[in-house]
């Protein structure tokens, strides 16, 4: 019985992402790469946290391919079956997957050491680190999931057909390797943004001299995306990731033929963070949102111009602080 209903739903499942995968990729990718395309277009890509938005964007991409090259089996087109392909678009998949938690909790971390320390964490967390870590992290990633090429392979089934499968002798390998990924991606990963995202808010509330008044904009504009992003990720991802967990640790095979079926759909739910981020950066991000919808013609500052405003910027917020701190440690009137 529990077969013939994790069939029925298996099916459904096959129905809904017949249709449901071509909008999610329409969408997606439509919303990331005019993200990407306002990001570079303007100035605001020499801004260091936005390395951690632009890679988000692409990853996003690339596993929304990986998505319409998935789909397009529902019309015999049967690439991801092919040698190569199969053991190439898995990597992809992991890649992919790895880099976006890990990208939004960067940029909650970040988001956290700027609010605590929004002026002197520039001499120990300078603007190109952001680029570095991102790069790191993908040239990590790469390397940890090389052995994907080792591990699966086109394998002949009973009915003459092929498909993408771990290699017989490699199915306990995978096992172990899904099991790291879900303690590494999943529990790691919500840990650091849990913990980021708390300090955050806990330090905004503890402290008036660290409220959204008395920060600088661009500080207060990353926090506000790093809450939203970090958000979408968590609501999507979280009931994914614990039945994938569970998954793990089930041997029953009926439990874990009935639970196949609800992972699917749960994963389908989960996929639909890819449409969040330009949402996000239009709603969160009024530098972002600015001339949007019409012809930006305002000429980029130079570096020079830029520094000297930032300076500038900082003198008086950090006059300001000084005051706000006094004041709440009784030195300075409040009727002054």
């Amino acid at each position: 019985m529990e077969d013939v209903t994790s069939t029925a739903l298996f099916n459904a499942m096959d129905s809904v992402k017949e249709y449901y995968t071509p909008l999610l990729v329409f969408f997606g990718l439509s919303g990331n790469i005019i993200a990407l395309f306002r990001l570079f277009s303007t100035s605001l890509h020499r801004l260091h946290f936005t390395a951690y938005l632009i890679g988000l964007c692409l990853v996003d991409c690339l596993f929304l391919v990986l998505l319409f090259v998935l789909w397009l089996q529902y019309h015999n087109v049967w690439l991801y079956h092919i040698p190569g392909w199969c053991q190439g678009l898995t990597m992809l998949g992991f890649i992919t997957n790895t880099l976006a938690v890990w990208f939004v909790a960067g940029l909650a971390t970040e988001a956290l050491l700027m609010v605590k320390s929004p002026f002197q964490s520039g001499a120990w967390w300078p603007a190109w680190r952001p680029r570095f870590m991102v790069l790191l992290m993908s040239v990590v990633a790469v390397i940890v999931y090389l052995n994907i090429c080792l591990l699966y392979a086109v394998i002949p089934l009973d009915n003459r057909q092929f498909q993408c499968l771990p290699l017989p002798n490699a199915v306990r390998t995978v096992q172990i390797l899904d099991r790291l990924d879900i303690a590494f991606n999943f529990v790691t990963a919500y840990i650091v943004i849990v913990s980021s995202v708390t300090g955050l808010c806990v330090t905004i509330k503890c402290n008036p001299s660290r409220s959204c008044d008395a920060l600088p904009a661009s500080v207060v504009h990353m926090g506000r995306l790093s809450l939203l992003l970090n958000a979408s990720l968590v609501l999507t991802g979280l009931p994914t990731n614990l039945l994938r967990l569970w998954l793990s640790l089930v041997q029953s095979r009926h439990t874990r033929i009935s639970l196949l079926g609800i992972h699917q759909l749960l994963m389908q739910v989960s996929f639909a963070r890819t449409l969040f981020n330009l949402p996000v950066c239009y709603f969160a991000w009024p530098d972002f949102r600015q001339g949007f919808l019409c012809s930006d013609t305002t000429p980029l500052p130079s570096r020079q111009s830029s520094v000297s405003m930032n300076n500038m910027e900082i003198t008086e917020m950090e006059t300001e602080l000084e005051l706000m701190d006094k004041e709440q440690s009784g030195d300075v009137r409040r009727d002054w």
